[in-house]
């Protein structure tokens, strides 16, 4: 006799529950189910995995790359996606109050908007505690300036900075503005892995969604003297390459992350609080600390540029 399990879906970035409540829409005639995340538990959790197809059936097997139904116990109808106006984003389930309305009608013919198929996105293999992996909320610690890898906004405009902390020590941090998300790029842009020194690696920044990347500007130096991060000269100005923000997941949003000593794990990952040198990938340089300020009309700046150089420096460790 086969047995069906109710489940709950778990959001992993929020860390909350989704929920389905029956509720009055002005959007539709009927009675509507209200789809959140939340913090709390309940029977309004609670899901049952249902085949998409005639071919399955209940209680059979579920593998990756199943198409499925997740169906709603208490409100008694199907997960879909329905967009209810078209000049909103509402597809982007963020948190309470970003949600979705769906019509509560089980005869819905249209398979395409209920249907949901599963796909791996981290292998057990690969989901290590003591590893750097994809999924991993980080925060990055400039080893020699004892600053961590910010964002934030200045002058209504978004850096990225090393941001002077006057911590006694780094797990001390709270700031969530210093929180990047790890992406461990994988040959199937559905998943991610395990974090190996020849991975190539995104950094997103968590709270804005943008992808750390290297900007290079021309600036004039008609003085003659060299700019403080000049990657080369080019008649009287000189190039800089300074981190900024990406709002895709370009080239150039790809980076390497390289060891500090000669001598690497057998297995290749790169462990939790690692010293690390990371490299642009597309430019091949390095990311270091520079000593230019941004918030330039404080008594003491606290916001310092992050540049780029060719070489590896004691300025380019980082503490991952």
């Amino acid at each position: 006799m086969s047995r069906v399990y109710d489940m709950e879906l778990l959001h992993v970035k929020s860390n909350k529950i989704l929920r389905a409540k029956k509720q009055l829409s002005p959007e539709f005639k009927d009675a509507s189910v209200r789809f959140t995340l939340e913090e709390y538990q309940g029977d309004e959790s609670w899901f049952i995995i249902q085949p998409s197809y005639k071919h399955k059936q209940i209680g059979d097997p579920v593998v990756i790359g199943d198409k499925v139904t997740l169906f709603a116990c208490r409100a008694g109808c199907a997960l879909n996606i329905k967009q209810l106006h078209s000049n909103t984003k509402q597809h982007k389930l963020i948190s309470d109050t970003n949600h979705h309305e769906i019509n509560n009608n089980n005869n819905n013919n249209n398979n395409n908007n209920t249907s949901w198929q599963i796909n791996l996105y981290l292998s057990y293999q690969d989901n290590l505690e003591h590893i750097l992996k994809g999924g991993d909320i980080i925060r990055l610690f400039h080893s020699e300036a004892e600053k961590f890898l910010t964002c934030d906004a200045y002058e209504n405009e978004l850096h990225v900075f090393l941001r002077t902390t006057f911590r006694a020590a780094t797990t001390t941090a709270r700031s969530s503005k210093a929180l990047w998300e790890v992406e461990v790029i994988h040959s199937d842009c559905r998943r991610t892995g395990a974090g190996h020194w020849n991975s190539l690696f995104r950094l997103k920044h968590l709270i804005t969604g943008l992808y750390l990347c290297p900007k290079v500007i021309k600036i004039n130096n008609k003085s003659g003297e060299q700019g403080a991060f000049c990657k080369q000269d080019q008649d009287d100005g000189c190039i800089e390459s300074f981190l900024t923000l990406s709002k895709e997941p370009t080239y150039e949003t790809v980076f390497e992350m390289d060891s500090t000593s000669h001598y690497k794990e057998s297995d290749g990952f790169i462990p939790n609080n690692a010293f690390v040198r990371i490299c642009h990938t597309a430019s091949r340089m390095w990311i270091k600390a520079s000593e230019i300020p941004i918030d330039t009309d404080a008594d003491k700046p606290i916001m310092y540029k992050v540049t780029t150089t060719l070489r590896q420096l004691n300025l380019s460790v980082f503490d991952a």
